[in-house]
């Protein structure tokens, strides 16, 4: 399966500083924009359920995509489950890839944060990440990945500036 990262952070490293009702209040609306159109494009989003709780209030479900919350919990969330387009689960990252392609579904995006991102790229099931790098410093805050030994080698695929500020949308393959 073709598995995207997609993911947005400061200069330094941070994704969120965690203290706002919308976690990314300080992204570009051009960073907005590219990631409304991945997900309308996409017909699979994993996400972890920090990043279901920030994003429940925007989503908007539709025919044609399925998202997947991981979750330790998934009994916590059976009340909002639909089936086809929201489900909660705590399957092994592996497991999970394996049933969606059985399922007939060939690619998808992941936006997760570190608890979520860590474990799909120790599998190997992350095969490209974009990631948006906005011109500001944060200096605390969540990151991106859990502080774990990793070693993945990224290759350069597209590298395209948003804006007059900076913001700078790399697109690398996994290798």
């Amino acid at each position: 399966m073709k598995l995207v990262l997609v993911m947005v952070s400061s200069l330094d490293g941070i994704t969120n500083q965690g203290n706002a009702e919308d976690q990314h209040v300080w992204t570009s609306e051009e960073d907005k924009t590219h990631f409304r159109e991945v997900l309308d494009a996409s017909p699979l989003v994993i996400m972890g359920a920090k990043t279901y709780e920030a994003a429940r209030p925007y989503m908007v479900h539709r025919d044609g995509r399925i998202r997947i919350v991981m979750t330790t919990r998934p009994e916590d969330y059976e009340k909002e489950k639909i089936p086809g387009k929201l489900e909660f689960t705590n399957e092994e990252v592996t497991a999970l890839i394996k049933r969606l392609e059985a399922s007939g579904i060939s690619e998808g995006i992941h936006v997760g944060g570190a608890t979520t991102n860590t474990p799909f790229f120790k599998a190997g099931l992350i095969t490209e990440v974009w990631q948006t790098i906005e011109p500001k410093i944060l200096g605390e805050g969540y990151r991106n990945m859990a502080t774990q030994k990793l070693d993945i080698n990224l290759e350069l695929i597209t590298s395209e500036k948003l804006n007059a500020r900076g913001t700078l949308l790399l697109k690398y393959r996994v290798i």
